[in-house]
């Protein structure tokens, strides 16, 4: 009998033997499956933040003044947006409205160009102050015509034309007709989606601009 038990204790500690390292391999192995987990967290939150940081960058590129927009493409958008009040009042006397940017006064062409003023706002351009007056004609095309203060802008490469003395310069922007050109040393900018450049330029020769 004790022949017996000496021979099953035997074949208890082999198989405890035999077992060991069964076990060492599962821990082995959820150590690592633990790793492995432990990476792809930290492999996320790098993920992540590299995410938000990208997205940070986007939203400083956006949020800079003008948002990276050419100052000259600022005020063409301005002419281009929507009326925000009423209309300057003309004048009396006078071929000219009521509105003035610096020196510059905004004319009135209704009787010399069949141009009425509809509405007008004012906004930034290169972070200064600009106003813009919207006019139409009898057959519902619009014009905007943005003044910009302060010293004249960088104006870049396009069609050159000089009309009764006045340099115009010709681009386009986002589908639209700009000239741009500087009266009494400020920089003037008129847009619009169907008038013709040549149109534009003639505008622009109006030598009434004193206020």
């Amino acid at each position: 009998m004790q022949e017996t038990d000496d021979i099953g204790a035997a074949i208890r500690a082999a198989a405890a033997t035999v077992s060991a390292p069964a076990t060492l391999r599962e821990r082995v192995v959820a150590d690592q499956d633990r790793g492995r987990v432990r990476h792809r967290r930290r492999f996320g939150l790098f993920a992540s933040a590299g995410a938000v940081a990208a997205a940070l960058i986007v939203a400083l590129v956006l949020t800079l003044p003008g948002g990276g927009t050419a100052p000259v493409d600022q005020a063409a958008e301005l002419a281009l947006s929507e009326p925000a009040g009423a209309p300057p009042a003309p004048m009396a006397g006078t071929n000219r409205l009521k509105a003035v940017v610096d020196d510059v006064a905004f004319p009135d062409w209704s009787a010399s160009h069949g141009w009425r003023a509809v509405g007008q706002r004012t906004g930034q351009v290169d972070g200064r102050e600009a106003k813009t007056v919207f006019y139409e004609n009898d057959a519902g095309r619009r014009i905007g015509y943005t003044v910009v203060s302060g010293p004249p802008i960088a104006v870049p490469d396009g069609r050159r034309r000089t009309v009764a003395g006045t340099d115009v310069t010709l681009l386009r922007h986002e589908g639209a007709t700009v000239a741009t050109w500087r009266a009494r040393g400020q920089t003037c900018v008129l847009a619009a989606e169907d008038v013709s450049g040549d149109e534009l330029a003639k505008l622009a020769s109006w030598t009434g601009y004193s206020a």
